[in-house]
Formats: C-alpha cells, structure tokens, sequence
C-alpha cells in the first residue's frame, strides 16, 4: 500500500486490530493483547522490508494511531478481569436455535434452554431469575425470596397483549405464538433492588426465530402441559424418563459449552469454563454496545442501576462503526488514483 496516505493506513490497520480483537483468527476465536502485538509486529516487519513507514503510525511524526493502542488496551484490561464470561456469540445462537429446530420432543432440555436463551438476549437473565442449583421439580426445592415466593419466574410474571389490549391469562386459558404481539415481564425481586420492574417486548416478524414473545409463549405452554403450579418455577423440561425437572445452572452451561466446541472448535475445559449461565447477561450487554446503543439504553433494556455493564465490555463501538466508513474511504481513494 505505498501510495496510499499514512493515516488511512493507519487506519486500516486500526481495523485490523479490531477484527483480530473480535476473534476472527484462523482458529476463530479471540486471542491475548500480546499475541495481537506480535500480529501487528509482522506488519512492522513488512513494511520495513518495503522502506515504508509502519502503518502503527498516524502520521510522519511518530505518533501512534490511538484507535490501534486503544484497542490493545480494552484487550489488556478485559483478560485482567477476574473470573470473566465469555459473551454467547451469534454464532452459539444460530447453531441452538438450528438444532432445537431439529428436535420434535418441544418440553427436552434443549428446546427449554433455548426458549429462555433467545429471551435473554433481550432481557440480559440472571441466573436466579429462570435457574436453580437444583434439577428435582418439587414442592420446597426451588429458590425463594424473602416472601416464600418463587426467585424465578413464574406464569404471572408473563402479561400477554394483543393489539395493545390485554390477553386472558389465566392459568388454564391456552395462547399460540400468533395470539400477542407483545408480552410484559415483571421482575419481582431484583438483585439491584428495583423489585416490581416490569418491561415489553415486542413480536420480532424480521427474524422470528429470535422472537422474545414467541419464546415467551412456548414457555408458558410448556409449563401448562408439564402441570407446572402456579407458583412455581417455570423454567423447566422433561428428562428422557418423562420426569419434570427444573432447569438448572449445570444444564445451561453443559449446552453452552458444547455449542462453543461445535461452532467455535473449542475443547481447552479451562477456555469452555468461561461459558457460564451468566454469559447471557454478558452477551445481551456485549451485543447492544456493539451496535452503538447509547448507555441509557443499555441501563434501562437491561436493568441497571449504574454503570457497571461496563466491566463486561470492550469499549469498542465507534471503532466498529467507523470500520465501514475507513474501508469506504480507502475504496474511494483508490479508485480515484
């Protein structure tokens, strides 16, 4: 690229270092701030081999792009991270939803899990609020808050409408995935305190697959066939013995675990150990940060009371956002010459 300006490439390799931050590698999955150094290294190399001045550089001055060394360091900081998760990726997502798909039994655990899966890119789920530590569904096994009630949800936390009038939702009354187009989910209890919170969502016709209201639907029908009371967890399957069981924390990270290994060719147990229930809290952050959300936004869809969804992320959006135009420009610059 010698006839090209030293800040757009510069620039190019600023997208570079996102992309390989992003995981795309030859083995697909993201890799150390210091193996990313010696990626950029090569580019050094090259560049010096052609007499030409390396691309690290914004200008003719010695100064470093700070895209490029802004990058490296959310890098730096995100492996410094105790105990972090990794985020689900779309990825994960596309390969459960295909092979839930393909599974004809609709209360196995697989059909179960994904159904809150999808929900939780939305809603951004803690654990206590669908898992327990526990599988056996019955009476007095299940989690409770300070009022004996259920920590997870329950058939009455789900409202229903259609055509922004309120479905029956009675425990018996029977709902198929065309009957709402929206549904209200009412937190309870909440870790941050704001119990009683209550929050919509609407039919996704685009990509229904990824529907939080259809899901929402299918749960509530599952619960309604498996018996399950009204005070009771809803989160739950029906093991190959034909008995109800909850779902617990060790069945979600068993299927996220190995759907990290089908998609992402991961097999290191301490690399798949990143793979946790709170994951879908990290990936639903992850994902409305990189479509440049604004943090209000952020808090409010996933119910924060401050700014600690920040510790999940690397900040990176406007580095994303500007991948296109950098790349649109570069395009338009060459075609000029």
């Amino acid at each position: 690229m010698p006839n090209i300006p030293q800040k757009q490439r510069s620039n190019v390799l600023a997208c570079y270092t996102l992309w390989l931050a992003t995981g795309s590698t030859l083995v697909c999955r993201a890799i150390k701030a210091d193996t990313m150094k010696r990626y950029l290294k090569a580019v050094d190399d090259l560049a010096s081999a052609r007499s030409l001045v390396s691309p690290q550089y914004f200008g003719l001055n010695g100064e470093k792009n700070k895209d490029t060394e802004d990058i490296l360091r959310e890098c730096k900081r995100w492996e410094q991270m105790p105990n972090r998760r990794e985020p689900i990726t779309n990825e994960m997502m596309v390969y459960l939803v295909k092979t839930a798909e393909m599974d004809p039994n609709q209360d196995s655990l697989l059909n179960a899990v994904t159904d809150f899966l999808v929900m939780g890119e939305y809603g951004g789920f803690r654990k206590s609020e669908w898992l327990q530590d526990t599988k056996e569904a019955r009476k007095g096994k299940y989690a409770r808050n300070v009022d004996d009630t259920s920590k997870a949800f329950i058939l009455s936390d789900f409202a229903f409408r259609k055509n922004k009038r309120a479905l029956n939702c009675d425990e018996d009354t029977a709902l198929s995935p065309d009957d709402a187009d929206q549904v209200f989910v009412t937190w309870r209890f909440q870790k941050n305190g704001n119990n009683g919170e209550t929050l919509p969502y609407s039919r996704n016709n685009t990509t229904p697959q990824r529907c939080f209201v259809r899901r929402a639907v299918k749960v509530r029908a599952r619960a309604q066939r498996l018996h399950v009371r009204s005070d009771s967890p809803i989160a739950v399957f029906k093991d190959d013995n034909g008995k109800v069981q909850f779902i617990s924390n060790k069945h979600v990270e068993r299927i996220l675990q190995l759907a990290a290994t089908k998609v992402h060719n991961i097999t290191s147990p301490k690399e798949l150990a990143r793979w946790t229930c709170h994951s879908i809290r990290v990936g639903a952050c992850v994902r409305l940060q990189l479509l440049n959300k604004p943090e209000h936004f952020i808090q409010t869809r996933l119910r924060w009371t401050s700014k600690a969804w920040q510790t999940y992320l690397r900040n990176l959006p406007e580095l994303a956002d500007a991948h296109n135009s950098v790349i649109d420009a570069l395009a338009e610059e060459l075609a000029a010459n």
